[in-house]
């Protein structure tokens, strides 16, 4: 089985390093791949060019304000998937940044990371979902993990090289 996380580089903080270790622990016959697009709207594309070589595709981004632009960007993503056949885990989710200072940012990182990790492994493996309070916030669990978040300095992402 394949598993596809996509995300955006104006998503402003990275999940997938550490949600792919938790998934990976949980279901072992999995392969994970990641991929950055440059802009949501990309999405669509991706994922049509994508849906051949992976069974599962989690389409993850955070936005300050709704726009029309992310309107049609789920729209497109729900036609690729009546299409293809494909489903598609679409979490496309208004956030308010502004303000939101390193700390706070961490600490959202920890909670998505989390939240979608779980519903990740109920969605795919439901047999293999532990209790949900496995997934509740442990403060020392993601100390210092730079897999979650990029470098201290470097917590939005911008993944350039990671396109696909």
């Amino acid at each position: 089985m394949k598993l596809l996380l996509l995300s955006d580089s104006k998503t402003p903080v990275k999940i997938f390093p550490k949600v792919k270790e938790i998934v990976s622990e949980k279901i072992s016959n999995l392969e994970i791949e990641i991929a950055y697009v440059p802009f949501m709207v990309d999405f669509p594309q991706k994922v049509l060019e994508a849906e051949k070589d992976f069974d599962y595709i989690f389409v993850f981004s955070l936005y300050d304000e709704e726009t029309p632009e992310i309107k049609t960007v789920m729209e497109k993503l729900i036609e690729v998937e009546i299409k293809t056949g494909k489903k598609i885990m679409k979490i496309l989710r208004e956030t308010d940044f502004e303000g939101t200072n390193k700390k706070e940012l961490k600490s959202l990182s920890k909670k998505l990371t989390k939240k979608w990790s779980f519903f990740i492994i109920e969605y795919i493996a439901p047999e293999k979902t532990a209790k949900k309070a496995e997934f509740e916030e442990d403060p020392d669990e993601f100390a210092d993990d730079e897999k979650v978040f990029g470098a201290d300095d470097d917590m939005f992402a911008s993944n350039d090289s990671e396109y696909r």
